[in-house]
């Protein structure tokens, strides 16, 4: 997209009947590009005239998304619930309750990143503008802290089975969940630093004022 409000005026872009965009605009299609040049899937299915087919897809495994990660949102509360109960508090309860958290907040992010994709009205305005410092890097962070724990369950299960003296004897440790959360955190946190660099906002500018129609920013 351009920056700084560089608008957009040729009027061979529209439809000057209806005020729509002419999906075929050079000007428009070349806006669709980013500054490196990176491709955007709509264009090649815009080109090719099935944009209709994408976008019905698209919204498809959307609403997949947000109704099965809603299921999965309140299964991962009961679980918590569950582990958090006196007679499951133990190191394994521990980590299960970090990773259902962990996986429950890529869950949210993954349907705000369905919102943004194809049901752009009703992604928050706020979400939209920290989107680079804030939804993107958390939903990569999210995702590794899930995997790191999933590994972290993993090593106390084989503890449990294969070291089973060495185990009962660590295992009533005060704090020994946090041997595998605070480095799955700070290991989620670090790997993904880059991702604030990855992104930034940018606008488009459309005015066709000049060709009896409105100016739309983007």
């Amino acid at each position: 997209m351009m920056s700084d409000f560089e608008c957009l005026t040729n009027c061979s872009m529209i439809d000057p009947e209806t005020c729509t965009i002419l999906q075929s605009g050079k000007q428009y299609q070349e806006a669709l590009y980013d500054e490196d040049g990176c491709f955007e899937p709509e264009r090649y299915f815009r080109e090719n005239n099935s944009i209709n087919v994408y976008i019905q897809v698209s919204r498809i495994f959307s609403i997949l998304i947000i109704v099965l990660g809603g299921a999965g949102f309140v299964g991962n509360l009961i679980s918590i619930l569950i582990f958090s109960r006196p007679d499951m508090r133990n190191c394994f309860g521990q980590i299960l309750i970090s990773l259902n958290f962990f996986d429950s907040l890529h869950i949210g992010f993954s349907i705000l990143e369905s919102l943004r994709n194809n049901f752009e009205s009703s992604y928050p305005d706020l979400l939209l503008h920290i989107f680079p410092f804030f939804h993107y890097p958390m939903y990569r962070m999210s995702m590794c802290a899930s995997i790191f724990l999933l590994i972290g369950t993993g090593v106390e299960r084989y503890l449990a089975v294969c070291r089973p003296h060495h185990y009962h004897t660590v295992q009533n440790q005060t704090f020994r969940a946090l041997y595998y959360i605070l480095p799955s955190t700070i290991a989620a946190i670090l790997i993904n630093i880059p991702r604030f660099f990855d992104i930034e906002i940018a606008n488009l500018c459309l005015d066709f004022t000049d060709c009896g129609c409105e100016k739309i920013e983007r």
